[in-house]
């Protein structure tokens, strides 16, 4: 049997994030409060994908964020990582802080590593351009 989540909201910082049905957690992975969040209200998923895709949701309503667009779990970390790049392109034509490349894929369902491999396999098939800390979608001609 699969392992259900609840979407909850901190009430000190009021970020979104998800605990796993049965586990006691007391303290904000975000803000380090100590707030029971196995005891807070909260919407009752299926699975962590759909937890992580929910907390995305919220997130982008709560901010009032323009969701990035076609973002679906089923592709590939590289895939969702460009889709991600080329939606700030358009938005902040700039060079984006690696950190924020992180941030965004984190929110997205990525991990760390997934999202480090994607970042050098779209640099050696020449989708993205990389100096130092900063990264940006190559523009398509």
């Amino acid at each position: 049997m699969a392992r259900k989540y609840k979407v909850v909201q901190c009430p000190k910082c009021k970020e979104f994030t998800y605990v796993p049905i049965g586990i006691h957690r007391n303290y904000c992975p975000r803000c380090d409060a100590k707030v029971p969040l196995h005891e807070l209200d909260g919407q009752i998923v299926n699975s962590s994908r759909e937890a992580q895709q929910l907390v995305q949701t919220s997130q982008y309503a709560l901010h009032n964020v323009k969701q990035p667009p076609n973002l679906h779990l089923n592709q590939s970390p590289a895939k969702q990582l460009l889709q991600i790049l080329r939606w700030h392109r358009s938005t902040y034509p700039q060079w984006l802080p690696i950190h924020e490349v992180y941030q965004q894929g984190i929110e997205v369902g990525l991990l760390p590593k997934e999202i480090q491999e994607a970042i050098e396999l779209l640099k050696v098939e020449g989708f993205l351009e990389k100096r130092e800390d900063t990264v940006r979608a190559v523009p398509l001609n």
